[in-house]
């Protein structure tokens, strides 16, 4: 089942892993499920063992907890049987007890769940078939089990073991030409001690014929004492060859000798190689490694690893060759690795360490004795000789024991073994090792006999025998041969029948040192002892059965020599563990026997043998002998049988006891306390036996001697001298083990009380070390029969209590007693489980323990800082306490609190630890189970602690506001736990969660709530604060919690309202509360729906005089709650951050309307700042921190700091904010918006702070900020942007989005085609509309997201009443980057145009038919501000007639052609002759001559009366078009090259046609309408022909005036650019002298007819009637003029004298008076108007009509309206329609 419900849990993470491509962590849980298949299919077929199964669950579990790691899934707690328990049926300290264990075991666990122990990976490479190698052959090779006698090592589990493969050897084949034999050993080098072989010799040898290993691995069994020692542990390796030749290795040398003799094969050094050290090689790994072989001669053989090692035999290295090992190290017990590594360790050799390991089991049976040849001394006979030497054992009996020698692990036991034969050396050193395994009963009498021969060179000869030496393995005291070097003497011998009879040579002297003077040439028998040749050996015994000790043997025979027992006995102290453990068994029994006597009395040696039994007792206390602990428990309980030691026994310790004050030297009383156990088990056994043959063992001696025993005990624990320390510390940790053996004779009541007056002894100040110990036997006490027992307990607990409370009210030695608590609590709680009493069996305990320890528990947990293990024990049994306390409990803790301040103080701290307990994270997140049980336990604590709240807290005069108030946040807060939200994990976890606890958020939730309804008129005191509480405890999504909690909300409404007449406080509260609460994740949109549905119903239901008000204060939280979730979802949605951005705008207007609400409005201020800067919105990012700047004053007013700014006066942080805004804006290029606050800040340094300094620097930028906005650098570029209407629709968008249109901001060069695949890529799930018409309901209430994007054109704000309007003095116009950088200065409407055709289509010419269908959009906030798009509030669509498109098209390519000619260094040539060619040579629309043929003709103007008043404005702007042109093609031929002077000519001769064509434009049809002028003169119908207008000027002269109203900045760029003279002020000098003829009253004749020039104006000022007759749309006559009219005059009329052009004053005249009825109306050559022409007062036309000041303003004269970008291309006449503000109303 538990397989199953992992899997369940897995499924959803593991398809995560998936999905996000996380291919490790996916593929190694796919292995775990695989492999939980596998066994639960092992569980399914119901054939394992117990044992078995066993081993496979907790497997299991161990595979599950993997997965979990792995998926960061919850830790599952599991007993060691890898049973999961439940957590509601054990107790928090048991279940944190298995969490720790767990999680420790989940940290040791590596991520990988594959066990290293598992794989042979390492181990398994074979040697590489090569032709360079050669492949060697052995026929000393062992079978598969090599070792038949030996006995494998027994079971350490803390050993460390290494594993050597041989995968490589590569010789070259010139080095040899024999078998070689390759033996392995490790060798330990050392600085301190000297350095040795540490291992046996093991063989591994190549077979020839397949290049494969027989046997390819040897496992070291027990080899290091730490890992630390792999710095200094190497391998070497040692090659012998092996035949029946003599080489001489010796490279000057190259003759050979050989011979053969009877003996067989020879074996002689070869090679060397080492490897190591091995410091990086972990546990589990698999390394390789290799080495160069060094060849070396015989004599150098024996000490070659050493020179290798120092770097001194490189001379010797043989080049191409190798040989290759791979290493790995186990741990652990020896039996378990050969069950879990089979497959490694099947054909491995075993090899043991030389000597016993560092741990020696009582199993362990050895009897090896290592025997090393090092060097023998030969007499010279002539020339050096070839000695062999050979090992043989020979028994007491004279035969030959067979078959006992091992050369090498690997190869078969031999009964003779021959030693490498070193080539001509007399003094040969050898050095090598061979073990002996003699069974014990030949040991006695065998001796060990060396054979020398002599191997000649000759070939087929026999070896030689020269003689021998022996030595006897056991002395005459039967004791082994001594540990050490021998020097054994040579006796010469030829004849191997000599030494079949060892009887005669055995009385010989054996070694050299047994040797006498007088002795020294020894002949016998014909064996002649030589002075000059010996032979030293070196012996060492590895036994579990000998001894070498001659006092051991001494004790053991003490009988035979009863006088030495006390010289015995004192030496017996001196030998080592590793004797004594030998022979165990019969050193007790001799002590025993020489304790007393057979009556029982003590003898003379009583305490002396006291001694010797404590130091070899303590001597078992040495990790290296632990496991003999049940050896000796074995023999006293079956072998042990001294009835009558006991009192002897019990009278020694009491002695020792009392001499601890008198004795200067306390360490054999320390080594008696310390072997305490095991001398009262001795003790209690004696007395059982007593028991058992004698009568009368029923009296109460024996309990008056441990009585006076512990009497003696307290005494010296009582003792404070330093002195002592020690000597407590040991009894402290042993004296507990006593308590179980006493109990076997004496009743548990009495030793309670023995060891309760012991404990009280203690109960006072003591050193650390010594309360240290005392805790830890309190420790061992609780677990021991005596804390069993009820009587024993209610004696000892208060003792316990009283001093574990000690330590927890002075915070010492917490981790100890947080450790008895656990032992206490977890036994009270399975008794309390296992008893069919119940909580009764243990009630009496439950009163001792609450109250004793739960108030120091409370406290010591509240002072431990962080989270920490032993602050989470602590906790644990905290809440094991308060699981058995029952009412019962509580109730008498509330008796013992007798005043009212004591159970408010304990309150208060309860209720501050219980919420730090759920506020602070003090289990890990994935110990879930745990945190659980901890909010079960909580919650039955809590509903307790509401009791005395009820009780002593509730009446008026009793009432403590902070008591309740701290319980209601407190039980809110436990509602809120994360475990606890079921509806937030799975739902098999959720049916567990139920199954196990309940839902305890209903719980807990009603008790709140009744406790509520008892408060009655009380509830006015928790007004506001429970307001935070109480949305907390209803934002838990469960709708009954909710609907029961929500009308609390009314009382509070109630209350308020009833005291202060309105709810002020409550609705601040719940604004502040909400958005915290929102921010956590807390509400949803149902929450908001019941919160409104419910609080509306309550009002209706009770229908409160202020029904209205709470329906206002409902609708906005309502509205706060909305904005907030939207913000909410668009935080937690991916979705990009402009969602983020508009719902914090949506939170910053509900904010704004709030006074009080000062503090959140800045938090969002900065929260949108901060989401723009990354953006790069500096410009949207400055007028967010502009709504901060905005709350404040220029005063001195100190200010608090807040999340961004320090505290400081309130205009320092304005102008903090002002420089940063002024910084955002400079980033952004928005220099027009710095400059007023650069403005504002030099006048606040100016005349408020007077810092003249900052005021100069503000200045500089402001003037940088001037030179920025007209600069025409690559730097300061910047361009318009592109705007975007986007709709969205569909019920799929969020709230603040459904059905709703708005204008984008465009970011810099981004166009539709980009703009469209950004909001695509914001909304990946929208359908993008392909057309713009508005959608109908359908698509709005559809599910679904659809998006409508279309360009629109901006159209600038009217600039309000306050602000200074941008105009130009007379004459001047506003330039174009002045006049576009003051229309982006607010922008919040916008037009879109969508051209169509209405009526019968001409192909010919579609100007006929194309209307403008125009929507305007309004929004809510001007562009640029605090978002880069804003909603859309208003619209309206106007349809615009063919003809009208055509006056805005004309009007706006005259305003982009002017604009071109009055900047022209703004703008390159290139772009004047495309704007020119795409006007004149219209060659795609056909031009204006489109225009004329559609509108002007007879048909269009009959059909069509309704536009009568548009046929003339389409005309006066072809007029002014044709002007603006002129004066473009004169610039235009200035400025260009010679190359593009052919296209200027052909641009002249279309221009002329241009302005032909406008003369045979027909005379409207329509008369104009008389309408009274301004001087209320009726005028009359005139007959006959105007008066003529004074003659025209040449047309230079014309030239010339139009030159001089350009702006100054053409006629200087003109100078500097052609270096005319004549253009410095715009006119020649002829024009000047025309114009000054013209100003002084010269004119043409009154008969004289002025030239009729259509579309050219004359160079000098018009007088008044002049500008009126222009301000008609239709032509005047020039011979139409009054004759009259003449320049000059003051003003009238008739003034001869008076200008035309006058620049002092303009009359108003009506424009009638120059009508004539008959003739109609005829062109007028009238020049350009004055820039001062739109103060006229003229009567109102129609709006959306082009008035005589837009047409000024065409000519480039007036103030230019903004550029409206063309909707074609520059090579087309028809450009986009200008937008309705930037048309002026026609006067």
């Amino acid at each position: 089942m538990e397989i199953l419900r992992a899997l369940h849990d897995w499924r959803p993470h593991w398809k995560r892993l998936f999905v996000k491509r996380e291919t490790s962590r996916f593929g190694r849980v796919k292995e775990i499920i695989d492999e939980l298949t596998l066994m639960r299919h092992q569980l399914q077929v119901d054939v394992l063992t117990q044992e078995q199964l066993r081993e496979l669950r907790i497997k299991i579990g161990a595979q599950i907890d993997l997965g979990n790691k792995i998926l960061d899934l919850d830790l599952v707690p599991r007993e060691e049987s890898g049973k999961v328990p439940k957590a509601s049926k054990v107790g928090p300290v048991h279940l944190w007890d298995l969490f720790d264990s767990a999680s420790r075991r989940s940290k040791k666990q590596p991520l990988s769940h594959r066990s290293s122990t598992n794989s042979n990976s390492g181990m398994s490479a074979i040697l590489p078939s090569s032709p360079s190698a050669t492949t060697l052959t052995t026929e000393s090779v062992a079978s598969p089990h090599p070792h038949p006698h030996h006995h494998p090592p027994s079971s350490n589990p803390s050993g460390i073991h290494l594993i050597l493969r041989f995968d490589d050897l590569l010789i070259p084949p010139g080095k040899q030409d024999e078998e070689i034999e390759i033996f392995f050993s490790l060798y330990h080098k050392s600085i301190v001690n000297q350095s040795a072989f540490i291992s046996e010799r093991a063989f591994l040898s190549p077979v020839a014929q397949t290049g494969d290993f027989v046997q390819s691995s040897v496992l070291f069994w027990d080899i290091l004492d730490s890992m630390e020692l792999c710095k200094s542990l190497y391998v070497v390796v040692q090659m012998y060859k092996n035949g029946n030749r003599l080489i001489i290795h010796n490279e000057n040398a190259r003759r050979t000798s050989s011979g053969v003799g009877l003996g067989g094969a020879l074996r002689r050094p070869f090679g060397v190689a080492v490897l190591g050290p091995f410091a990086n090689i972990a546990p589990g790994s698999s390394p390789e490694f290799d080495a160069k072989i060094f060849l070396c001669e015989d004599k150098d053989f024996h000490h070659m690893h050493e020179l290798i090692l120092k770097n001194g035999a490189l001379k010797s290295l043989c080049h191409g060759s190798k040989v290759g090992i791979s290493l790995q190290l186990l741990r652990g017990d020896s039996n378990q690795l050969r069950k879990d590594h089979k497959r490694l360790l099947r054909s491995s050799i075993d090899a043991n360490k030389i000597g016993f390991p560092n741990v020696i089991f009582p199993g362990d049976v050895r009897n090896d004795l290592y025997l090393t040849i090092e060097q023998g001394y030969f007499e010279r006979s002539g020339k050096a000789r070839n000695i062999e030497v050979s090992a043989v054992i020979v028994g007491r009996n004279g035969q030959v024991i067979e078959d006992k020698i091992h050369f090498a692990a690997g190869l078969a036991p031999a009964t003779r073994v021959g030693f490498p034969v070193m080539f001509h050396s007399n003094s040969p050193i050898w050095m090598e090792t061979l073990r002996l395994e003699i069974p014990i009963d030949k040991f006695e009498g065998a001796h060990i006999r060396l054979e020398y021969r002599h191997c000649s060179n000759k070939e087929r000869s026999e070896k030689k025998l020269l003689g021998f030496s022996f030595v006897h393995l056991m002395e005459a005291d039967r004791t082994t041969i001594k540990d050490g070097s021998h020097s054994l003497c040579i006796y010469k011998c030829e004849d191997q029948e000599q030494l079949t009879d060892s009887s005669i040579y055995l009385p010989l002297v054996a070694r050299l040192s047994e040797v006498r003077l007088s002795d020294q040439v020894t002949v016998h028998r014909g064996f002649v002892r030589s002075t000059k040749e010996s032979i030293t050996i070196k012996t060492r015994l590895c036994s579990t059965k000998l001894t070498q000790n001659v006092h051991l043997m001494s004790l053991l025979n003490w009988k035979s020599n009863p006088e030495q027992i006390q010289d015995t006995l004192k030496r017996i102290m001196l030998i080592e563990g590793e004797e004594i453990v030998k022979f165990l068994q019969d050193i007790l029994d001799a002590l025993f026997e020489m304790f007393t006597t057979e009556d029982g009395d003590s003898t003379g040696h009583s305490g002396l043998v006291f001694q010797v039994l404590v130091y070899i007792i303590s001597s078992l206390h040495d990790p290296k002998f632990k496991h003999f602990g049940p050896i000796l428990d074995t023999y006293i309980n079956e072998h042990f049988s001294a009835a009558l030691v006991y009192k002897g026994l019990l009278t020694c310790l009491r002695h020792f006891t009392d001499h601890v004050s008198s004795k200067e030297n306390q360490e054999p009383i320390q080594k008696c306390f310390q072997s305490v156990e095991y001398i009262m088990k001795f003790v209690i056994r004696s007395r059982l036996l007593f028991i058992r043959t004698s009568v009368g063992a029923t009296d109460n001696s024996f309990r008056d001697s441990v009585k006076l025993l512990f009497d003696s005990f307290n005494k010296m624990l009582s003792h404070t001298n330093e002195n002592f320390q020690g000597t407590q510390v040991m009894f402290l940790k042993n004296i507990s083990a006593v308590f179980p053996h006493i109990l076997r004779i004496l009743p548990v009541i009495d030793v309670a009380e023995f060891v309760t007056l012991m404990f009280v002894t203690l109960n006072h100040d003591l050193p650390h070390p010594v309360s240290e110990a005392m805790l830890a036997a309190i420790h061992q006490t609780i677990n021991s029969p005596v804390f069993q027992d009820i009587e024993s307990r209610n004696l000892f607990l208060p003792t316990c209590c009283d001093i574990v409370k000690k330590y927890l009210v002075h915070k010492q030695q917490l981790q100890q007693c947080s450790d008895i608590l656990a032992d206490m609590l977890t036994f009270f709680h399975l008794r309390q489980e296992l008893s069919d009493e119940g909580h009764s069996v243990i009630f009496k305990d439950v009163v001792t323990l609450s109250e004793k320890l739960l108030t120091p528990l409370i406290n010591i947990i509240l002072n431990i800082d962080g989270a920490s293990s032993l602050k989470g024990r602590l906790v644990a049994c905290l809440l094991s306490l308060l699981q058995l306390m029952e009412e019962d409990h509580f109730k008498n803790l509330w008796d013992l609190m007798y005043h009212k301040s004591i159970l408010k103080t304990f309150l208060l701290e309860s209720f501050l630890l219980l919420q730090a307990l759920i506020s602070q994270p003090i289990f890990p997140r994935s110990w879930n189970a745990m945190k659980l049980l901890t909010s079960h336990v909580l919650m039955n604590a809590l509903q307790e602690l509401a009791k005395p709240l009820l009780i002593y807290f509730r009446e008026e005069h009793q009432f403590d506001r902070q008591l309740w108030m701290n319980y209601f946040t407190l039980a809110v807060n436990y509602l809120s736990q994360s475990e606890l939200q079921l509806e937030k994990v799975q739902e098999m976890k959720r049916q567990y969660i139920l199954q196990q606890f309940g839902d305890m958020r209903m719980r807990m939730a009603f008790q709140i709530l009744s406790l509520w309804s008892h408060l009655g008129d009380l509830k006015q005191f928790f007004v506001p604060g429970i307001v935070g509480p109480l949305l907390k405890m209803t934002s838990i999504p469960d709708v009954e919690l909710r609907k029961s909690a929500l009308p609390v909300f009314y009382d509070l409404l109630d209350y308020e309202h009833r005291l202060k007449g309105h709810f002020k406080q409550i609705e601040c509260e719940l604004v502040d509360k909400l958005d915290i609460l929102v921010q956590e994740n807390k509400a949803d949109e149902n929450y908001k729906q019941l919160f409104d549905t419910m609080l509306r119903d309550v009002l209706e239901e009770r229908d409160p005089a202020w029904k209205g008000n709470g329906k206002s204060f409902i609708e906005s939280v309502t509205s706060l709650l909305e904005r907030l979730l939207d913000y909410r979802n668009a935080l937690q949605s991916d979705d990009s951050r402009e969602k983020e951005m508009s719902c914090i705008v949506n939170l910053l207007q509900f904010y704004k309307a709030e006074p009080n609400r000062v503090e959140l409005f800045l938090r969002y201020i900065y929260k949108l700042h901060d989401l723009h800067l990354p953006a790069e919105n500096f410009v949207e990012a400055a007028f967010t921190l502009k709504l901060h700047a905005d709350l404040l004053e220029w005063t001195n007013r100190s200010l608090h700091a807040d999340l961004r700014y320090p505290s400081q006066k309130e205009w320092e942080r304005k102008e903090q904010l002002y420089l940063n805004i002024i910084d955002l804006l400079e980033k952004g290029k928005h220099w027009e918006h710095a400059v007023p606050l650069c403005k504002e800040l030099s006048m606040v340094y100016e005349s408020k702070v007077f810092n003249y300094r900052k005021l100069a620097e503000i200045l500089k930028r402001q003037a940088s900020f001037f030179e920025k906005i007209i600069s025409s650098s690559e730097q300061n570029l910047r361009l318009s942007p592109e705007y975007f209407r986007v709709g969205f629709y569909g019920n799929n968008f969020p709230p603040f989005l459904k059905n709703k249109e708005f204008v984008y901001r465009g970011l810099e060069f981004e166009k539709l085609p980009a703009f469209q695949q950004r909001i695509s890529d914001e909304f990946p799930q929208a359908q993008i509309l392909p057309t713009n018409t508005q959608p109908d309901e359908t698509i709005c209430n559809q599910d679904g997201q659809f998006i409508q994007i279309c360009c629109v054109k901006p159209v600038p704000d009217e600039a309000p009443q306050d602000q200074h309007h941008v105009t130009s003095m007379e004459g001047l116009t506003v330039p174009s980057k002045i006049q576009k950088s003051q229309d982006r200065m607010s922008i919040s409407k916008f037009v879109y145009d969508r051209p169509f055709h209405q009526g019968k289509r001409d192909k010919g010419n579609e100007f006929k038919t194309l209307w403008l269908e125009r929507t305007s959009f309004q929004c809510n906030a001007s562009f640029p501000g605090v978002l880069r798009w804003f909603e859309v509030v208003d619209s309206n669509l106007d349809l615009i007639p063919p003809i009208q498109h055509a006056c805005e098209t004309i009007q706006a390519k005259n305003l982009e052609i002017q604009h071109m000619i009055n900047d022209p260094l703004d703008q390159p040539i290139q772009k004047l002759s495309l704007s020119l060619q795409g006007v004149i040579d219209a060659a795609v629309n056909g031009g204006i001559f489109k225009y004329q043929e559609a509108f002007f003709a007879p048909e269009f103007i009959n059909e069509h009366p309704e536009h009568g008043e548009e046929i003339p404005r389409l005309k006066r702007l072809m007029i002014d078009q044709v002007s603006i042109l002129d004066q473009a093609l004169k610039q235009h031929e200035r400025l260009i090259s010679p190359e593009v002077r052919p296209l200027h000519d052909h641009l002249i001769s279309r221009w002329r046609n241009m302005k032909d064509s406008l003369e045979t434009l027909p005379e409207s049809p329509m008369p104009m309408q008389r309408r009274s002028s301004s001087l209320n003169k009726t005028p009359t119908a005139r007959k006959g022909p105007l008066p003529p207008l004074p003659n025209h000027p040449s047309e230079e002269t014309y030239s010339s005036a139009i030159r001089k109203r350009s702006s100054v900045a053409l006629r200087a760029s003109l100078s500097s650019l052609y270096g005319h003279s004549n253009f410095i002020d715009g006119t020649s000098r002829s024009s000047q002298s025309n114009i000054s003829q013209t100003s002084n009253g010269s004119s043409s004749s009154a008969n004289e007819s002025p030239r009729k020039v259509v579309g050219e104006s004359i160079y000098s000022r018009p007088n008044d009637q002049a500008v009126r007759a222009m301000s008609n749309p239709m032509s005047i006559s020039m011979n139409s003029l009054p004759n009259n009219a003449s320049p000059g005059g003051n003003g009238s009329n008739s003034s001869p004298s008076r200008s035309i052009f006058d620049r002092n004053d303009y009359q108003q005249i009506d424009v009638d008076d120059f009508l004539d009825e008959d003739e109609g109306i005829r062109l007028l050559d009238a020049p350009p108007l004055p820039p001062r022409i739109s103060t006229l007062n003229l009567p109102e036309r129609p709006r959306n009509r082009t008035s005589l000041a837009s047409a000024a303003t065409s000519s480039g004269i007036g103030k230019s309206p903004p550029p409206i970008p063309p909707k074609s291309s520059s090579a087309s006449l028809a450009s986009p329609p200008l937008s309705s503000a930037s048309v002026h109303e026609e006067s």
